[in-house]
């Protein structure tokens, strides 16, 4: 009869022990604070950034809360963020939501979000001029869009991502050009 009972408490607790599983990792809280955030109040700071070139990937986001096509695909970004993070990768959204809405639209949009990834904010109005400048194709003021960069090989995807899957597609395809 005691057998029987470490049986049955065993296997009952055996679903308990499959929650612990390594998918369902124990993340770094989100609580966003307006300090917190990286700011760039002109492309020309943020530009050398973009042009990194060592042994990380760098996915650029280029992204605002007012899209509905970015917030879309934010969890995209997030799930990418989850599955590289001990990798050489970096995610980083770049926020081009306007200046007066930064405490008041964007922190609350991030932490009610949970987003892990790295946020930049870029306030530079003069988007005609700087977008070329991140890829030559980006001339219709378009977001989202994104941009994959490493060791020099680059990657530019205009609009929004329609799944997970070709996001990772193109992450894989920089990583792996030579």
């Amino acid at each position: 009869m005691l057998l029987l009972f470490w049986l049955m408490t065993g296997l009952l607790s055996l679903p308990a022990c499959k929650q612990n599983t390594a998918h369902e990792e124990n993340l770094p809280p989100v609580h966003y604070k307006a300090e917190d955030l990286r700011y760039f109040t002109g492309f020309p700071q943020l530009e050398p950034l973009l042009k990194l070139n060592n042994d990380t990937t760098y996915v650029f986001n280029f992204w605002a809360t007012w899209c509905k096509p970015c917030v879309k695909e934010l969890p995209l970004f997030e799930k990418a963020w989850r599955e590289t993070r001990n990798e050489p990768v970096k995610i980083v959204l770049i926020s081009l939501d306007f200046p007066n809405e930064t405490e008041q639209k964007l922190v609350p949009f991030l932490n009610a979000h949970a987003l892990h990834p790295e946020i930049w904010v870029l306030y530079d109005s003069d988007i005609y001029s700087w977008m070329p400048k991140v890829d030559e194709t980006w001339i219709d003021s378009s977001i989202p869009a994104t941009l994959i960069r490493r060791n020099g090989k680059r990657l530019f995807h205009s609009g929004a991502y329609p799944d997970y899957q070709t996001l990772m597609e193109d992450l894989t395809k920089v990583q792996q050009a030579r």
